[in-house]
C-alpha cells in the first residue's frame, strides 16, 4: 500500500495528460497473440484470469469502464479485441472520451446513411488532436460491431467552464479528496498556474467525468467506455459520478497496464481488473 500511495502522483500525471505517441498500427497477429502474451488480474483476490474467463465475468455486468494510457499500442489491441468479442455476446454501446458529445448526431447520421467504416472519421469531422493512426482503428471497430457513442465535452463547453461555470455537485464525486487528487496530477503535468486557473482545470476534468458517466448511465445496451486512466479510477473519476447518479447498473473498472505502473500500484480501491502486457 505504501508503494501505491508513493507512486500515485506519477500515475495521475501520466493518465491525465500523457500518451506514448506511437503511430504504429495493430496487426492481426497482435490480436491473435494478445490472449496468451498478456495477463489479466482480478484485483479483489489477485486471481489471474484467462481471457475467456474474463469475458465470462464481463457478460454479467452492464458497464465496463476501461482506463488506458493514450496511444499505447497494446492498449489499442486490447480495446479492439474486447469490443469485437463482447459485441458477439450482447448488444453493446462503446463510448469514447475522444469524441465530443456534439458529434453524436453525425454518428447517428452515419449509421442512417450506412456510411462505410473507412469514411466514418471524415463523416463525423474527427478531432485530429486525437491521433487518427491510433484511434481510427478502434473507432471503426466500435462503429462496425457495436453502437458508437460520443462521450466528451465540446470545445465550447470547455470554454464556458473556463469562463466560470457553476461547479458540479455530488455526494462522492466532488469531495475535497477527489479534487485534491486531480489537482496533484495537473500540477505535476503543467507549468505553475494561479489558483483560479487550476480550479478551472479541475472543474473541466470533473465535468468531463460527469458527461461520460451520464452517457453510460443512459445507455440502453451494455456499455463500454474508453478513456484516459485518471477518468476511470474508482476513487477519482467516472465510477464516482455513476454512484452519484444512483445508477442501478453493475459497473466494473479495467485498467490497461503499462511499465509506468509499479507492481501493486493499482489495487482494488482503484479498479476491479488490471490487464498487463509483455
Amino acid at each position: 500500500m505504501q508503494k501505491a500511495i508513493k507512486i500515485l502522483p506519477h500515475l495521475l500525471a501520466i493518465a491525465l495528460f500523457c500518451g506514448c505517441m506511437s503511430s504504429e498500427r495493430v496487426a492481426l497477429n497482435d490480436l491473435n497473440t494478445l490472449k496468451t502474451d498478456s495477463k489479466i488480474i482480478r484485483l479483489r483476490d489477485r486471481a489471474p484470469l484467462q481471457f475467456n474467463e474474463f469475458i465470462n465475468e464481463l457478460s454479467n455486468i452492464d458497464v465496463l469502464v476501461i482506463g488506458e494510457l493514450h496511444e499505447n499500442k497494446n492498449h489499442k489491441a486490447a480495446e479492439i479485441l474486447l469490443i469485437e468479442t463482447l459485441a458477439t455476446i450482447k448488444n453493446l454501446d462503446v463510448a469514447f472520451e475522444m469524441i465530443s458529445s456534439e458529434k453524436q448526431p453525425l454518428i447517428d447520421k452515419a449509421y442512417a446513411d450506412t456510411i462505410p467504416p473507412e469514411n466514418l472519421l471524415s463523416a463525423i469531422n474527427w478531432d485530429k488532436s486525437w491521433s487518427v493512426s491510433h484511434y481510427g482503428d478502434i473507432v471503426k471497430a466500435a462503429y462496425k460491431t457495436a453502437n458508437l457513442k460520443a462521450a466528451n465535452l465540446s470545445k465550447n463547453e470547455i470554454n464556458t467552464i473556463f469562463a466560470g461555470a457553476e461547479p458540479i455537485k455530488g455526494d462522492v464525486s466532488t469531495t475535497k479528496g477527489v479534487k485534491d487528487k486531480i489537482k496533484e496530477g495537473i500540477e505535476l503535468s503543467h507549468r505553475k498556474m494561479d489558483d483560479k486557473t487550476l480550479a478551472a482545470f479541475i472543474q473541466v476534468q470533473q465535468y468531463k467525468d460527469r458527461r461520460m458517466a451520464d452517457v453510460l448511465n443512459r445507455a440502453n445496451n451494455s456499455a463500454l467506455l474508453i478513456a484516459g486512466s485518471l477518468h476511470t479510477f474508482k476513487d477519482v473519476g467516472v465510477p464516482l459520478h455513476l454512484i452519484d447518479f444512483k445508477t442501478k447498473k453493475r459497473v466494473k473498472v479495467l485498467i490497461l497496464g503499462s511499465d509506468d505502473y509499479e507492481q501493486g500500484a493499482i489495487d482494488s480501491t482503484k479498479a476491479d481488473y488490471i490487464w498487463n502486457f509483455k
